[in-house]
């Protein structure tokens, strides 16, 4: 194959949008959901493509200490907007100091069981 060539092209043209949505998904599985979610302001089609998801990994390390609110309305929000009918991977690495942080928690997992949750890593 000739690289030289194909470079020219696809240079200055947005290939990777043209896929079909579910290749998109797949995709964007593969990436911290966190980052995920950001691609939703690349354009109108890439809006909702994230709430299809179906491997959600959160990590509460990015939140600096006393902002743990933030890191729990972000799942939230996320848990609340998501499409998807299974979960294929669900990872959640969180420090749970009380009650209050733990009553969070546990929908969580309720919501990653109630999808058939083929691997869960807490």
């Amino acid at each position: 194959m000739d690289f030289e060539r194909l470079g020219e092209c696809i240079r200055g043209r947005d290939i990777i949008s043209r896929l079909p949505d579910d290749i998109l998904v797949q995709i964007l599985s593969r990436l911290e959901t966190k980052d995920a979610v950001k691609t939703c302001v690349l354009s109108s089609r890439w809006k909702n493509l994230w709430t299809f998801l179906y491997n959600l990994h959160f990590d509460d390390y990015d939140y600096k200490l006393g902002r743990s609110r933030n890191f729990e309305n972000f799942v939230d929000r996320v848990l609340s907007l998501c499409q998807c009918k299974y979960i294929q991977d669900f990872r959640l690495s969180c420090s749970v100091i009380d009650d209050d942080e733990l009553s969070h928690v546990i929908p969580w997992l309720c919501f990653a069981v109630e999808r058939n949750v083929r691997k869960l890593n807490i």
